[in-house]
C-alpha cells in the first residue's frame, strides 16, 4: 500500500495595505488554529521564526496586532507555533505617525503649566519635560497623553532652559519638542 500523501495545511491573513505606526493592526485570519499558532509581523527578509510583534491565533478572528513603531515595509504571517513553519504571509507599509507639543513660553519652577498637544494619543504616549541634551526618552517629569489635552506637566525644580517632548510610548519615540524656559 503507498504512504498517505501529506495534506498541506491552508492558511490566509487578510489586513489593510498600510497602517500608522505604532498603532493596532486587525487581521482577519483563517487556519489551522493549532494550540501555539499565531500571527506575527515582520521585516520581509526575517527568518519565519522572527518577528517583532505577534498574537495568538486563539484570540480569534478577527484578532488585534501590534504595529512597529519605525515606518517602513513588514510582512503579517501566519505561523504554525509548534514548528515555527510560516504557512501564508501578506504585506503591510507602516506608515509614519508625527505629534506637536505647544508648551507655554515659559513656567515658573516645580509649577504645574498646560502643554497643548497633538499627536496618535496612544495609550503609552507621553509629554515630558528635560534638559535639551538628555536622551530622547529620558525626562525630568512627563504625564501620559491619555491623561488629557492640554496635559498638566510638573516644571523642573531649578530655573533654566528645557524641552518639552512628545514620546511615542511603545518604544520612546522622539516625535516632536519645543523649548521651554523655567523661571
Amino acid at each position: 500500500k503507498p504512504p498517505t500523501p501529506l495534506t498541506s495545511e491552508r492558511a490566509a491573513v487578510q489586513i489593510p495595505a498600510e497602517v500608522a505606526a505604532a498603532g493596532q493592526i486587525e487581521v482577519s485570519w483563517q487556519g489551522p488554529n493549532n494550540k501555539g499558532d499565531f500571527i506575527s509581523i515582520a521585516k520581509p527578509d526575517e527568518d519565519e521564526d522572527r518577528y517583532l510583534y505577534y498574537t495568538y491565533t486563539r484570540q480569534g478572528s478577527p484578532l488585534k496586532l501590534q504595529a512597529p513603531s519605525e515606518p517602513g515595509s513588514y510582512e503579517v504571517r501566519y505561523v504554525m507555533g509548534h514548528e515555527n513553519n510560516m504557512l501564508t504571509k501578506a504585506p503591510i507599509t507602516i506608515k509614519p505617525v508625527t505629534a506637536t507639543v505647544t508648551p507655554p513660553a515659559s513656567a515658573a519652577a516645580k509649577a504645574l503649566f498646560e502643554v497643548k498637544w497633538e499627536g496618535p494619543g496612544y495609550k503609552p504616549d507621553y509629554i515630558s519635560i528635560a534638559e535639551p541634551d538628555q536622551p530622547e526618552d529620558a525626562y525630568i517629569h512627563y504625564v501620559y497623553t491619555r491623561s488629557g489635552n492640554p496635559a498638566k506637566l510638573k516644571a523642573p525644580d531649578e530655573p533654566g532652559t528645557y524641552e518639552v517632548r512628545y514620546i511615542l510610548g511603545q518604544d520612546n519615540n522622539l516625535l516632536d519638542r519645543k523649548t521651554i524656559v523655567i523661571k
